[in-house]
């Protein structure tokens, strides 16, 4: 009695694990994620795949072109019951037609499948490929039971637009779906609005020219419409030229210098147009996908200039700015009329005015100060607030927050100063103490070196001329000689 149990308990679950399957089948075809373009593999020669050049050997430029992805609703191509033949065995193979079935051209080149096995013996793997590929090195989309019921990728079809399919298993369903293919674009698809297939047409003013894949479109700027530029020496005619080239190498460059597989590139001769930039990030270039090159402002005749990896910002209301390196004057929000040159230089600035930095980290840290000068890395670096201060040379005035009217000539020259307002310092080290010190004049090497708080003080350089001379190699003067 018990076995009987059991053994109807056992058909019971083999029953419902096949309606499972057949429920998993019969269901219409859903989509799945496809990449967007695919690259033959055919189109880079065997012998270039597997010797790589030698230091010394120039490498040609070898056109490689990535076909896009058209998509079709997911359509089933097989299922081998369906066939009249419930699975595959082992070592059994089924050529599928594919063109003009499920939305396929005949210009198909590949197509994004999804191959699921049902009801497997899962002990052994299938295979799709073109026909005479798959169980070769072509293309191939591999499914093994064993560790998934089903896998997507991207298969090329053969020369006749047909598929194979090979079974390594004892039995096995197949069930093989489709929702795009790759293929190569033969048309304009819109222009200006227009929908459809379009054709350009060369003009009295415009020129349109093809060699190899780069199609020209050329402009003589002195024929363009209610233009009138005469030709002269100081002004010759310009001729605006666009080609695009759907190539992973750059024409006209010498084969040392092209860009080898997998970059893509566009050639551009004469100008390239860019416009204005905006916040939504019209008319900015890009580097590694950070901004490099822009010229945002909230005014039409902002005239800022940002050049620099993240250099400048999309939100500034700023005018007549120059940003030159990365970051620098990332933060400016009303700052007007700054120059700063050098990583991070002027990076806080967000209302200070008329502020030059030029050198890595210069007014770094300045927000609303103004009318400061700082040459030299890291020069003013901490000054937030303070004003009409002048600092050239590496560190000079490095530590100044609030001080006013101060100039430091001369590497860390007044160095520690934050506070202290008026002092003059000339010379390596003059003033480096000084904190809060104010009016002081300290002139030549290391001069009121020690002062801090100290005030209205006026120091020479204190040491010995002629040690000073013996330390650095220096002869006598010819005055004191005479």
């Amino acid at each position: 009695m018990n076995t009987r149990v059991f053994a109807v308990a056992g058909l019971g679950l083999v029953a419902a694990f096949v309606v499972a399957a057949q429920e998993r089948v019969d269901r219409p075809a859903a989509s799945w994620p496809a990449l967007p373009y695919w690259l033959p593999s055919a189109a880079l020669p065997a012998e270039r795949a597997e010797t790589p050049a030698g230091p010394d050997e120039a490498v040609e430029p070898v056109a490689l072109h990535a076909l896009p992805l058209v998509a079709i609703p997911p359509c089933r191509l097989l299922d081998t019951e369906a066939e009249g033949r419930p699975a595959l065995l082992r070592g059994e193979s089924l050529e599928i037609a594919v063109l003009e079935r499920c939305g396929v051209p005949a210009t198909a080149q590949a197509l994004s499948v999804r191959l699921e096995a049902v009801e497997s013996t899962r002990d052994g793997a299938l295979v799709l490929g073109g026909a005479g590929t798959a169980a070769g090195d072509g293309g191939r989309v591999r499914l093994d039971p064993a560790t998934a019921d089903a896998v997507t990728g991207i298969v090329p079809l053969d020369e006749s637009g047909r598929l194979v399919i090979v079974s390594a298993a004892t039995s096995s369903r197949a069930v093989l779906d489709v929702n795009g293919y790759y293929a190569a674009e033969s048309a304009v698809r819109s222009l200006n609005a227009l929908a459809g297939d379009v054709t350009l047409q060369a003009g009295e003013s415009i020129a349109i020219t093809s060699e190899g894949n780069t199609v020209t479109i050329a402009v003589k700027a002195d024929e363009r419409p209610g233009v009138d530029r005469p030709e002269s020496p100081a002004r010759p005619q310009v001729r605006s030229v666009l080609q695009v080239q759907p190539s992973r190498s750059i024409t006209g460059l010498p084969p040392a210098r092209a860009m080898a597989p997998p970059s893509s590139s566009m050639y551009v001769a004469g100008a390239l147009g860019l416009p204005d930039t905006t916040a939504l990030g019209a008319g900015v270039l890009t580097l590694g996908g950070d901004r490099f090159l822009h010229n945002y402002g909230t005014r039409a005749d902002a005239g800022n200039t940002f050049v620099g990896e993240n250099a400048g910002n999309l939100t500034t209301e700023g005018a007549d700015n120059t940003a030159i390196g990365y970051q620098s004057l990332g933060s400016n929000t009303l700052g007007n009329g700054n120059t700063a040159t050098g990583r991070a230089s002027l990076y806080s600035n967000s209302t200070g005015w008329q502020n030059t930095a030029t050198g890595s980290y210069g007014l770094h840290s300045n927000t609303t100060g103004y009318q400061n000068t700082a040459s030299g890395i890291s020069s003013l670096y901490a000054n937030t607030t303070g004003h009409e201060n002048t600092a050239s040379g590496s560190y000079s005035l490095r530590s100044n927050a609030t001080g006013c009217e101060n100039t430091a000539v001369g590497s860390r020259s007044l160095f520690s100063n934050t506070t202290g307002s008026e002092n003059t310092a000339t010379g390596r080290g003059s003033l480096s103490s000084n904190t809060t010190g104010c009016e002081n004049t300290a002139t030549g090497w290391r001069s009121l070196y020690s002062n801090t708080i100290g005030s209205v003080n006026t120091a020479s350089d204190p040491s010995d001329p002629a040690s000073r001379r013996a330390r650095f190699g220096c002869g006598e003067s010819s005055s004191r000689r005479s």
